[in-house]
């Protein structure tokens, strides 16, 4: 006796789903199809609608996608045709959003979630940092606070738009941790860890490649995960990162090298020169980074840096080379204790930071000019306070009577003036390193200038939104109380303060 399936006329056409994605001819078995049984695999059936199938997140193609990336130079996938007034807007930079959407649907890095937290990352970028930072334009534009464009998202490397997520994570973190449960945070915390370890794990996979290691994208993108470990205190092995991002720049042909042939490096190459000039000045000087030879870093930075417009570091050039060359002799007095020639080169650089004019530096914005000459008058003694302080902890110079009254009046000097810059928006964002001497000089202050120092350093992390002078913070309180004075006594290894 034929079973029903043989006596149903409809059954020989059944095909289930299965069988059709593999083009196989299906035995339209009632239970199941014993073609999917004997693969394992649980029978769809044949249900007139397709069945959904869950794919791992990432792993998703679409036709549209494809024919995107077959066809990338087509200028439609840019913008919508249908507007001739929103092309008009993506020639020229714009603050607000009207060009976004458009631009996002280029993005095409295979990232899988990675794609879609790089662009909130930008966005969270151009709604939320950039606003804070825009003023600083009142003083002087500056070329180093722009908005991100986001039709070049699609150019950035995978660790690149990972280590964004992570950065931009790590704002949101610090930003928002006072006003909303520990439950958010940690989840926030988790998604911060998981993008940074992505990006870890994909810079490896670039640095390993003789094919892509001494690319430019990959050395920025190592650049971008160094700069992103500093500012979120994640690991004390920051130094890796900088001495990695150092070699790939050999292999490019060096720092000059990298400088004159890539334009779009160059505020990359000065945050990076800034970190290793800034972190020698906090680190024991047998910690010394050693980029390159002394001549070659100062030439080098009194072309990169330029007119002092960096906004991490808005110090005059004439006294950031000063800097560099106090960490200079702080670095010879290992090789050459108590020689003449070092302490006669110390009391010329002293009063060469002294012969520095506020007055002289003052730039032609008429309206911002009182800044300017609070920033002149800032690192004026903040320059001075970091070459008593940093040479005599190694006795280059010594402990005379006018450079303790140099010293004193300095740091009162010093104490005034950043009393006033932390009152004004335009400056108050890029005081990090001016406070860190201060705090350094705070062993001989009493209670009121500590506990000033103590307060901005704290509000700087909430407006900053880094732990960064936290930690700073932490240092501190332990230094003036334990009793110790010196400058290396203080920063007995190396700190990254750079924000």
């Amino acid at each position: 006796m034929e079973t029903s399936t043989s006596l149903d006329p409809t059954a020989s056409k059944r095909q289930c789903w299965e069988c059709v994605r593999r083009r196989l001819v299906c035995d339209s078995s009632e239970a199941g199809c014993n073609k999917c049984s004997r693969a394992g695999i649980v029978c769809p059936g044949y249900n007139d609608n397709k069945p959904l199938k869950w794919l791992t997140p990432g792993k998703t193609t679409s036709l549209i996608r494809r024919h995107r990336q077959a066809s990338p130079p087509r200028k439609p996938l840019r913008q919508p045709a249908s507007s001739r007034e929103a092309a008009d807007k993506t020639q020229t930079p714009q603050h607000g959003r009207e060009n976004e959407m458009p631009q996002m649907t280029v993005f095409l890095g295979d990232l899988g979630d990675g794609t879609r937290a790089a662009v909130d990352a930008a966005l969270y970028y151009k709604s939320e940092i950039y606003p804070r930072f825009a003023p600083m334009h009142q003083l002087e534009p500056s070329p180093y606070i722009t908005p991100i464009m986001m039709g070049l998202l699609r150019f950035f490397p995978v660790s690149f738009c990972h280590t964004m997520a992570y950065l931009v994570l790590g704002h949101r973190i610090q930003h928002i941790v006072k006003n909303v449960d520990s439950s958010q945070i940690m989840e926030m915390r988790s998604r911060l860890l998981y993008h940074r370890g992505l990006a870890i794990r994909a810079v490896n996979e670039d640095v390993a490649s003789v094919k892509t290691n001494h690319i430019d994208l990959v050395i920025g993108s190592v650049m971008m995960l160094l700069f992103s470990e500093i500012r979120e205190s994640a690991s004390s092995d920051w130094r890796h990162h900088f001495d990695g991002a150092a070699e790939l720049i050999k292999l490019r042909g060096g720092l000059e090298n990298t400088l004159r042939s890539c334009d779009p490096m160059r505020p990359a190459l000065l945050y990076f020169l800034v970190i290793g000039v800034i972190t020698n000045t906090t680190s024991p000087p047998s910690h010394h980074i050693t980029i390159t030879s002394q001549l070659d870093l100062i030439n080098l930075m009194a072309e990169l840096y330029g007119d002092g417009l960096f906004p991490v570091l808005l110090c005059p050039p004439y006294l950031f080379l000063d800097i560099i060359k106090i960490n200079h002799l702080r670095f010879q007095a290992i090789k050459y204790p108590a020689d003449e020639f070092v302490r006669s080169a110390a009391l010329e650089l002293l009063e060469h930071i002294e012969a520095f004019l506020p007055e002289r530096w003052i730039r032609s914005n008429a309206s911002a000019q009182d800044e300017w000459l609070l920033l002149g008058h800032i690192y004026r003694s903040a320059v001075a306070l970091y070459c008593i302080l940093s040479l005599q902890s190694l006795s280059i110079l010594q402990s005379t009577e006018p450079l303790r009254m140099a010293r004193v009046t300095h740091q009162a000097l010093l104490l005034q003036s950043l009393q006033k810059a932390f009152f004004n928006p335009l400056l108050k964002k890029s005081m990090m390193w001016p406070l860190l001497v201060a705090g350094m000089s705070g062993i001989n202050a009493d209670a009121n200038t500590r506990e000033f120092i103590d307060e901005q350093l704290l509000e700087m992390s909430g407006d900053l939104a880094t732990p960064v002078p936290l930690a700073a913070r932490a240092l501190f309180k332990q230094f003036w109380r334990s009793g110790k004075a010196s400058w290396d006594e203080c920063f007995d290894k190396s700190y990254a303060f750079v924000s």
